[in-house]
């Protein structure tokens, strides 16, 4: 599993402090006096690396305003596709519940529970605000619609860690679509002063379908890139590129990669070694085309790219060599025709081809045995030129 921690602040001289900066001062929107949208862009949500199973990204954010008295915070958060779960973090000085307001005579007039923040987190839009708890006098305090009211939250005594998703019974394992979730507060009137984070707010998502989350970091978040898939139609070579990225067969799973669009990269194609001889790249297919072990290719547009590897196809030659001259070895396919007046006792055969030779010995003689690559007594006896001299 990956980790990625971003801290983004309100710093005028960075341009990421300025995004943030812009983004604090939104004006309040509907009931919520404070209502923050944070950032959907690169450095909130990163491409997770080809090939993690899982990948958690954690991301940090530098909240100043304070929430006064009687006032209300909402966070927007997107929930990407390929998340199980998102929490909310942070700390602050101001959970603390302020004590019981008493009378003379010890009767609480104002009791504990409604002189602190009280806050929540929900993975569906909880609806607009209403600051009166519904009565069995007045079940519907704010009119008629959908209301969040200060009892559906909790207090907070220590530091926050929240839910963001998966929050309702009805929710899917893993989100398939994009979509917010919402993080709550509200600093109640009775409170001894206005609430403040007094640490960077933490948000962190556990993705646990990689692959659907960065098709949608490709397509949503940086448009501005296309994929290479490289395919290997043997598993007789490893495919790897310059710039990195690439490093695809035998053992090398780095088979897709994000490159900048019209950047230009080199693939270069590595044949494995064989027992005898080896393998080549026989070609390059798909979005690629080329005979050479070394390819150049423009980024344009998502490629796919289709490397073959196969065997050499440099000539084997096959010598014969008699030890008498008592007999005649010949070939099949023809090329080899050696001794008693026989003076082809040397062909060139393609790699892989198989070669028959079969010994015939002359009158008064018989065949004995072969020696060297063919050695043996079977006559006539076959091989591979996989297995003979090189060139």
């Amino acid at each position: 599993m990956s980790y990625l921690s971003m801290k983004q602040t309100l710093a005028m001289r960075s341009r990421l402090g300025l995004v943030i900066l812009a983004w604090l001062s939104m004006p309040a929107q509907g009931a919520w006096d404070l209502d923050y949208t944070l950032p959907i862009n690169a450095e909130n949500y990163p491409r997770a690396p080809v090939g993690a199973i899982k990948y958690s990204i954690n991301t940090a954010y530098e909240v100043t305003q304070p929430v006064l008295q009687g006032q209300t915070l909402r966070f927007k958060v997107l929930i990407p596709p390929g998340t199980s779960i998102a929490k909310i973090s942070a700390q602050s000085n101001s959970w603390q519940c302020a004590p019981d307001i008493t009378d003379a005579g010890g009767n609480i007039i104002v009791s504990q529970s409604e002189r602190c923040p009280v806050m929540d987190g929900f993975d569906h839009d909880p609806g607009d605000f209403c600051a009166h708890n519904p009565t069995a006098v007045n079940p519907s305090p704010c009119g008629d619609g959908a209301y969040l009211y200060p009892q559906d939250l909790h207090t907070v005594t220590a530091r926050l860690l929240d839910i963001l998703y998966p929050t309702e019974p009805g929710s899917p394992e893993t989100v398939t679509q994009p979509r917010y979730a919402y993080f709550v507060l509200y600093q109640q009137p009775q409170a001894l002063g206005a609430f403040a984070f007094t640490s960077n707010l933490g948000i962190s998502f556990g993705i646990s379908d990689v692959g659907l989350y960065n098709q949608w970091f490709d397509t949503v978040i940086d448009g501005n890139t296309e994929i290479l898939t490289i395919t290997l139609v043997t598993n007789n070579g490893t495919v790897t590129s310059n710039p990195s990225g690439i490093n695809c067969g035998h053992g090398g799973t780095l088979c897709s990669e994000n490159y900048t669009a019209g950047s230009v990269l080199t693939l270069t194609g590595t044949a494995a070694e064989a027992a005898a001889d080896g393998f080549a790249v026989v070609s390059w297919g798909g979005d690629c085309a080329g005979a050479n072990n070394q390819i150049t290719l423009t980024m344009d547009t998502d490629k796919i790219c289709t490397a073959t590897f196969g065997a050499q196809t440099s000539p084997k030659i096959l010598t014969i060599t008699q030890v008498t001259n008592n007999g005649t070895v010949t070939s099949n396919p023809s090329g080899i025709s050696c001794g008693n007046g026989g003076t082809l006792c040397s062909a060139s055969h393609t790699t892989g081809s198989r070669v028959t030779l079969t010994a015939t010995a002359a009158d008064g003689f018989a065949f004995a045995s072969w020696g060297g690559h063919c050695a043996g007594a079977t006559n006539p006896v076959t091989l591979s030129a996989r297995t003979l001299a090189g060139p």
